[in-house]
């Protein structure tokens, strides 16, 4: 699952253009779908994005969180309560706190917690103020995580 900052009223290309670089499926996750194996999904601009009990994805229209719709947050604080220790979370560059309390909920529940090294983002306050709230996740660069996620899902 990808939860990225997007314009409400733009057509985005980010499924297509990820796709180039996958073997896997990428589309935007829909209401009530569930998730399925060899799958990448991504947020649908100005809908939340949260995960049910049964595995469905449910996209909601909650007010605006950290400037944001989909909030990251949001995303993982649903995704740490249904999957618990079982998930893995990163936080790359942005703008602002979206995703730091989500990363700690994902902490809390015992999964894995990732933050790009900020001295290596475009830009820092994402990947910083989710360090300063979970000082034990994993600071790693770009090419670090790429070679840890091979190591687990290839």
């Amino acid at each position: 699952m990808i939860v990225i900052h997007r314009l409400k009223n733009v057509k985005s290309h980010l499924t297509e253009v990820l796709q180039n670089f996958t073997k896997l499926k990428v589309k935007e996750a829909e209401e009530k779908e569930e998730i399925k194996p060899g799958h990448i999904y991504v947020a649908a601009a100005n809908y939340h994005l949260l995960l049910e009990e049964d595995f469905c994805f449910s996209l909601c229209v909650d007010e605006v969180i950290n400037f944001s719709r989909p909030s990251i947050d949001v995303s993982f604080v649903s995704f740490a309560q249904v999957v618990q220790n079982n998930l893995l979370a990163i936080i790359l560059t942005g703008a602002n706190s979206d995703g730091a309390h989500g990363l700690a909920q994902v902490f809390e529940f015992d999964g894995e917690a990732w933050v790009q090294d900020p001295n290596e983002a475009y830009v820092a306050s994402m990947p910083r103020e989710a360090l300063r709230l979970v000082p034990n996740a994993k600071s790693m660069t770009i090419p670090e995580m790429s070679s840890k996620l091979r190591e687990f899902y290839v």
